[in-house]
């Protein structure tokens, strides 16, 4: 059993391709409740939306079975702040809707487009949250919507800092 760790977000460091990254004020949102600073440099993180495409690529290449995602609670919070979440599901590229990570963007000199679920609001989970089914409901849409684009089972559910704060379904 193969499992992928992942959070309800994205954040990167260094240059590459980010198709969802938001270098805007909502990356700034992100980065901020989400604490995506360097350990050691204090650098901001690059910051975007959940990427089912990228999951899905990790999927093929090595053979994933289930997902863990963490930071479901800081992603409540950033559709609360913002009145949305986003979820990337596909690419438009080269006028046509993929949902693949194309290998010759250095070539076309194009980059792919996301094309996103959007959720409206976002949700705070109560500290004593230990079943998936006492989530807020637009928690679950979240996962939910994961699972379907990605066809991979969400067994582990990060609720907040500390390791007691998962949720094992």
């Amino acid at each position: 059993m193969l499992i992928i760790l992942t959070k309800a977000y994205c954040s990167r460091v260094g240059n590459g391709p980010f198709p969802t990254e938001q270098d805007n004020w909502i990356g700034k949102i992100i980065r901020n409740l989400g604490h995506e600073y360097g350990t050691t440099t204090k650098r901001p993180r690059r910051c975007g939306w959940f990427d089912c495409v990228i999951i899905n690529q990790a999927k093929i290449t090595m053979g994933l079975d289930e997902l863990c995602i963490n930071h479901l609670d800081t992603i409540g919070k950033i559709g609360r702040e913002l009145g949305y979440i986003k979820i990337c599901y596909a690419y438009r590229y080269k006028g046509r809707i993929i949902d693949y990570i194309p290998d010759d963007t250095e070539i076309s000199h194009q980059s792919p487009e996301p094309i996103y679920f959007k959720i409206d609001g976002g949700w705070e989970i109560p500290a004593n949250c230990k079943k998936y089914e006492d989530l807020p409901e637009n928690a679950k849409l979240f996962i939910k919507i994961i699972e379907a684009k990605t066809g991979l089972y969400v067994k582990y559910i990060g609720c907040g800092a500390d390791i007691k704060d998962t949720i094992i379904r």
